[in-house]
């Protein structure tokens, strides 16, 4: 499971999202391989500046099904994709601790309480299912896994781990809220 190729094509994934979320279209073009890849991005531009910045219908959405911040541990191994969704999920009001492998993501488990957690189950010492395992022995956390395999023998390790859902890589955002929602109402406060 430990990663020995490149992405699984999370950055695209997320960049159409975030263009998404400012009603902008992200369009690919390619003359064939070794070609090259052109990416547009087009946004829309304001006539004139906002008073206030008002909410997203996204985020009015997402927050009015959401009684409470989340504390959400965050382990995944790569740099960038972990960042990125840090701010997205902060973004969207919840509480969020990262990890980047097993060790660090059951240190932060031994030293803080977490609703949920959402992890790679590929990670570089290990695999995501031993943190949700670890997890669970100490509180009844819920998970979220997240991986580029989505088999069914992949989910079903994955749910007998402990994850209450599987995402398959490249990630949609959407999906993942979706799913954090979805778990909301099983949280103990």
């Amino acid at each position: 499971m430990s990663r020995k190729v490149g992405g699984l094509g999370l950055g695209l994934a997320i960049s159409k999202a975030i263009v998404d979320g400012h009603h902008g279209t992200l369009s690919v073009q390619s003359e064939g391989k070794g070609r090259g890849t052109t990416f547009t991005v087009q946004l829309p531009v304001l006539k004139r500046v906002p008073p206030r910045i008002a909410k997203t219908p996204e985020r009015d959405a997402t927050s009015s099904k959401q009684s409470r911040q989340l504390r959400i541990l965050l382990v995944e191994d790569h740099a960038t994709t972990l960042e990125i969704m840090k701010k997205l999920l902060t973004m969207r009001g919840q509480i969020v601790v990262t990890a980047m492998n097993v060790q660090d993501a059951i240190r932060a488990i031994d030293e803080h309480q977490f609703d949920l957690l959402v992890s790679d189950i590929g990670l570089p010492d290990g695999s995501g299912c031993d943190v949700m395992r670890h997890a669970k022995k100490r509180r009844s956390t819920l998970g979220i896994a997240v991986s580029g395999y989505g088999m069914s023998e992949d989910i079903r390790n994955s749910i007998d781990a402990g994850f209450s859902t599987h995402l398959t890589k490249p990630l949609d955002l959407q999906k993942l809220t979706e799913a954090i929602t979805s778990l909301q109402s099983k949280i103990e406060p």
